[in-house]
């Protein structure tokens, strides 16, 4: 009976259609790319911020838990099936509003039905030399999810958690806080300074069930003058742990700045395989023929953007890298700029899919759990990491497709 009093109240909150417990839709929402079993009473579809406290209220009001998303995405990791049954799914993804942007301070404010997408085709519009890092998944993300989620995205400034503020949240009942300075009316540095004054909460926000951000606002970045994409790769797994030390070593230097891709040769077969000109891309005419062979025999893979202020500091810092990473690895540097896209975590999932993709692992019932252990970089730590890995998943019978963000 509450659950009845309780839908009653959000249809005429939402409307016709912000409203669902239709079957189909909700074994939609209960299915991921592992076995779940939770069971969804329905689904809410807020258009907006007062229709969101007002589904929370009514939430609280009759003790319903609720469980919000963003756009639904989180493949590998759940998607958009809650942590336990009878939770009705809160999406968000008709908030997909840009409130905000300023060119000169390179921010975004946006509400969590945002998509990567969306903010590349906006920043595009507007002539922004400014860009937003990308998953490894898909664009149609969401920018709110993934942040909250402490995704790791491609390229410059790539932990997304740290280059936000001024998040605004609903409390489970119904009332609005703000981060940072925006609990201070008429506030101008809100979207630049997250930490406020005294504690800052933004924390409390990532990864937990205290409040629905309703939007935030993310820090881009400025495109660099100079960009290249540099790969590398190694035949012989002896080879792994002092490449792991020069990588390191780049890093701590600053000679690199962008978020380091390793893969091993199961990840990179993946990608080639589900390519889609995978029969041909070896051949391509404007595929360097001096990675052919690396890529043929490689056991491990690395890649990463070099980016500098200008093509001379560019070009300084790539003879540096050069000579560093040639001592261990064969080592390559590519014309492709910074904001390249890749969906290998994507055809990784799909390795093993017959038939056709829609780019929805849920809906092609791909079956795929991410396990994202955290590790120092050290070659003896990371070493040991991909020692247990590998002889976990094969004596199990899975191949051990192992990517590292670093």
């Amino acid at each position: 009976m509450t659950l009845r009093e309780a839908s009653a109240a959000w249809r005429v909150v939402l409307g016709a259609t912000g409203f669902t417990d239709d079957p189909a839709a909700l074994l939609a929402a209960q299915t991921a790319t592992f076995a779940t079993d939770q069971q969804i009473p329905a689904i809410l579809f807020p258009k907006n911020r007062e229709q969101v406290a007002a589904c929370l209220e009514i939430a609280h009001r009759f003790s319903i838990p609720v469980y919000p998303i963003s756009r639904g995405k989180n493949w590998g990791y759940g998607s958009r099936v809650p942590a336990s049954s009878g939770c009705v799914v809160l999406s968000l993804e008709r908030m997909n509003r840009i409130l905000d942007f300023d060119d000169d301070l390179a921010t975004l404010t946006v509400e969590p039905g945002v998509s990567f997408a969306q903010v590349q085709d906006f920043l595009k519009k507007h002539g922004a030399a400014l860009t937003l890092p990308s998953p490894g998944s898909t664009l149609e993300a969401s920018v709110v999810g993934h942040v909250l989620e402490r995704g790791l995205a491609v390229g410059l400034e790539g932990e997304r958690a740290h280059y936000i503020s001024g998040l605004e949240v609903l409390l489970a009942d119904g009332r609005c806080i703000h981060t940072g300075f925006g609990q201070v009316k008429g506030s101008r540095v809100s979207t630049v300074a997250p930490d406020g004054v005294g504690p800052d909460l933004t924390g409390l926000f990532l990864q937990s069930n205290f409040g629905v951000v309703v939007s935030l606002t993310i820090w881009l970045t400025p495109r660099p003058n100079f960009s290249r994409r540099v790969v590398w790769s190694i035949q012989d797994k002896a080879q792994f742990p002092a490449l792991i030390d020069q990588v390191r070593g780049l890093l701590r230097e600053r000679l690199l700045t962008a978020t380091v891709g390793l893969y091993n040769d199961y990840k990179r077969l993946t990608y080639l395989y589900r390519h889609p000109d995978a029969q041909s891309l070896l051949t391509r005419p404007n595929f360097p023929k001096e990675m052919v062979a690396s890529l043929q025999g490689g056991v491990w893979f690395g890649e990463t953007d070099l980016t500098a202020s200008s093509e001379r500091i560019g070009w300084a810092m790539w003879d540096e890298i050069e000579r560093r990473l040639k001592a261990v690895a064969d080592v390559h540097i590519l014309p492709q700029g910074y904001g390249v896209e890749d969906s290998a975590s994507i055809d990784s999932i799909y390795w093993r899919k017959s038939g056709t993709s829609s780019s929805d692992p849920d809906a092609d019932q791909c079956g795929v759990i991410w396990i994202c252990p955290v590790v120092p970089l050290r070659a003896a730590d990371v070493s040991r990491a991909v020692d247990c890995i590998e002889h976990t998943l094969l004596v199990s019978g899975f191949e051990a497709i192992i990517g590292m963000q670093i």
